[in-house]
């Protein structure tokens, strides 16, 4: 329900706020600047770079950085090609096909306890910006709603993955979340969100709206909590609508909100399809195995890559 209606307020905000001469004059603007093309690209990659070291920390370091690395970007191009956040489970079975000394179960724990780590940051995030900027009670709601879809979420991954082997993987939770190692997790996790709103605040920068990089870091974390609420691919209408609230309440109005929103947006598709297309050719998978995965949620220890 709460899907339908970001969606049909995405809806509204088109047929009010949609203007085709604004948004190519913003498009003109960002492209006339390669070079702050390029370090937003740069940035965004080294977000995920940060949270393929935390995934890799998580595993106690027995995974190579390149099939961390790769997990994590198969996840975000197929999170921009499917419908619904599908990622994760082609993350795991990259996971388990490449790295043969990690067991299917351990890197099903490792993705929802950095997922769930993922989620905290935004949250904490979210709610220390809405502290700081005064902004009106509804965000707040918006954000306890978020949070408690995640924690449901969450309790259904663990209540179906993780029944038999509860002890196991509370083990590698403990061994590796106390101490300095679970410190350099979260770090590494915390950090990749704040880079992540360099793709928000350059963007505004360039076509010449006034911005903080706090507020740019607040909000891209309301917009990708957000994104727990996506039933398209790469949650389109739910990126653009939530952003363009979110910029309202500092101040930017919303036809602004709107085209900012659809311009990050599109660099941020941009950018999945771009590294979509690297880890393919790297590490090429059968489409029929990715469906696998999705449908059935797990990871089969004999699938074949091409």
């Amino acid at each position: 329900m709460i899907s339908v209606f970001i969606v049909i307020s995405f809806l509204i905000l088109s047929y009010f706020y949609f203007d085709g001469d604004k948004i190519l004059v913003s498009l003109r603007a960002v492209f006339s600047h390669p070079f702050a093309l390029l370090i937003i690209m740069g940035i965004y990659l080294l977000s995920f770079i940060l949270k393929a070291f935390a995934w890799k920390l998580y595993l106690r370091g027995i995974p190579r950085l390149s099939t961390c690395l790769m997990g994590v970007l198969y996840s975000l191009f197929i999170n921009h090609v499917l419908p619904v956040k599908a990622g994760d489970l082609v993350r795991i079975g990259v996971m388990k096909t490449r790295e043969k000394k990690i067991h299917a179960s351990e890197a099903v724990n490792s993705v929802i306890v950095l997922r769930a780590i993922d989620l905290a940051s935004l949250i904490v995030m979210a709610f220390a910006g809405i502290f700081a900027f005064e902004i009106k009670i509804r965000f707040s709601l918006v954000l306890l709603l978020a949070a408690l879809a995640a924690g449901i979420i969450l309790l259904v991954l663990l209540k179906k993955t993780l029944p038999k082997k509860l002890g196991e993987q509370y083990h590698l939770l403990k061994e590796t979340m106390l101490g300095k190692n679970g410190i350099l997790i979260f770090l590494f996790t915390f950090t990749s969100w704040i880079l992540e709103a360099a793709v928000v605040f350059v963007t505004i920068i360039l076509i010449a709206n006034p911005i903080t990089p706090l507020e740019a870091v607040w909000v891209n974390s309301m917009t990708v909590a957000g994104q727990i609420f996506q039933i398209t691919p790469g949650g389109l209408a739910n990126y653009e609508a939530v952003m363009a609230f979110a910029l309202n309440a500092i101040g930017t109005d919303l036809q602004t909100g709107y085209t900012i929103a659809l311009l990050t947006h599109g660099i941020k598709f941009l950018f999945s399809y771009m590294s979509g297309a690297i880890v393919l050719i790297m590490y090429p998978i059968k489409f029929n195995t990715i469906i696998q995965w999705v449908k059935k949620g797990e990871v089969n220890k004999n699938e074949e890559r091409i």
